[in-house]
């Protein structure tokens, strides 16, 4: 079993992680914003959400399969990371390619955008260097990852402060955004020699290859599924209202996007103990995800409920005037994590038990959704009515495991769990004990 004080500080490290990165990038989000004005930064917003439609392809959903692998068979670490690099690599020029090709036809009026989307496109294939991510996650060690991407991070947030002084355009602050994906992967290389001696050990086999796409198939498509339900509302409002419209919905989205920090980095510190727990101890297993599903609907609500109330002080101490319909877009938004927190959470365990195809089934469900209501709440209430949209598909995609019978049982403890107040506490009384 892995020990709680290599977990704790795990953590620790990615909590700052986090704290740093979320902290840092609204700074720079919220300058950017005021910089741009709506009509730039919708822009700038939209190449950004087109771009995200398509990472999932450079990902082929090998997150999640690779750390589990990684884990159980860690003397296959050559292998597997080879392996899922070569898989990452070819997935991550096919979706550049596809992204590009896309923008060139549909946004060629405008081809300030397209520039943008390409050159975000090819930020994709640098991004095939998170493998090293995995790596460090199955040993429940990300100190490395942090210095590495807090370090390219902080350059790259130092050079944009630089264009926004000196008066710089929109394609300045894009290739700045290249140039820190770039910075991010020399470092993760860097971070990996240091660890465990250079990347030449890592080898391709095909028969490793054909698993990862299989396990990973599923994921991928629920990825697209993701990127898309999580993203259309932006892409949606770009061709059914402005640019304007698009800035002051994603300047709102930035602010409430804050919140969506915590389960992930709790789930990727846990992930290694829960699989060895759903090995090993069911009793202990289902007990881990009770504790997980009682905190991942009270630790959002807490945070939501004084968003939703202070979200008109919120957007005038951050942004311009020019911005203030976004309250009323924040005040809703804020909502929406519950589901993601509740989402991220139930999807770990449905990867742990090899449910991954029902990570697809519901994320597809919740895309479907949230295109139909855009398409209905867009005209009606504009901006809000994307903000509803993406609320309501989120708990829709998040609970509709009640459809599935294989994942029935998550859906009753989903729901119940975070009412067992009594058990809970005396979870944490055993722990201390």
């Amino acid at each position: 079993m892995i020990n709680k004080r290599i977990i704790f500080l795990n953590f620790g490290w990615l909590l700052w992680d986090r704290a740093f990165r979320l902290c840092g990038g609204l700074v720079i989000g919220v300058w950017l914003a005021r910089y741009l004005g709506p009509e730039d930064y919708g822009r700038w917003s939209f190449a950004a959400a087109f771009v995200a439609l398509f990472a999932p392809i450079a990902s082929l959903g090998l997150d999640s399969v690779v750390v589990r692998d990684l884990v159980r068979n860690p003397e296959k670490k050559g292998v597997l990371l080879g392996s899922a690099f070569a898989l990452k690599l070819a997935g991550s020029i096919i979706g550049c390619v596809v992204c590009i090709g896309f923008s060139l036809v549909a946004h060629d009026s405008d081809p300030v955008v397209v520039y943008l989307i390409a050159l975000s496109g090819v930020g994709l294939i640098f991004q095939s260097f998170g493998v090293v991510d995995f790596h460090f996650q199955s040993k429940v060690m990300s100190k490395w990852v942090v210095i590495a991407t807090n370090f390219a991070f902080t350059i790259a947030a130092i050079v944009k402060i630089y264009f926004f002084l000196t008066d710089g355009d929109l394609i300045d602050l894009a290739w700045v955004s290249v140039f820190e994906v770039a910075l991010t992967a020399a470092f993760l290389c860097a971070a990996y020699r240091i660890d465990s001696g250079g990347i030449s050990d890592w080898s391709v086999r095909s028969a490793e290859v054909y698993h990862l796409l299989v396990q990973g198939f599923p994921l991928l498509f629920a990825g697209l599924a993701v990127a898309m339900y999580m993203r259309i509302d932006i892409v949606m409002l770009q061709h059914m209202t402005s640019a304007v419209e698009v800035g002051v919905y994603a300047a709102a989205v930035k602010v409430s996007e804050v919140l969506y920090f915590m389960p992930g980095i709790v789930m990727s510190s846990l992930a290694p103990a829960l699989v060895n727990s759903y090995k090993e101890d069911q009793a202990s297993y289902e007990l881990h995800i009770q504790r997980l599903y009682f905190s991942a609907t009270w630790v959002p609500v807490v945070l939501a409920i004084p968003i939703c109330i202070m979200s008109e002080q919120i957007v005038t101490l951050l942004f311009s005037p020019a911005f203030a319909d976004a309250a009323a877009v924040l005040s809703i938004h804020a909502w929406a994590s519950i589901a993601v927190y509740l989402g991220v959470v139930s999807s770990q365990f449905l990867v742990i038990e090899g449910l991954q195809k029902i990570s697809l089934y519901r994320t597809l469900i919740g895309c479907a959704l949230n295109i139909c209501l855009n398409l209905l709440f867009i005209p009606i209430w504009g901006v809000s009515g994307a903000a509803l949209a993406t609320v309501i598909s989120y708990f829709f995609a998040t609970y509709s495991m009640l459809f599935f019978t294989e994942a029935r049982q998550h859906f009753f403890l989903l729901v119940l769990s975070p009412f067992k107040f009594r058990q809970f506490l005396r979870y944490r009384k055993c722990c201390r004990k």
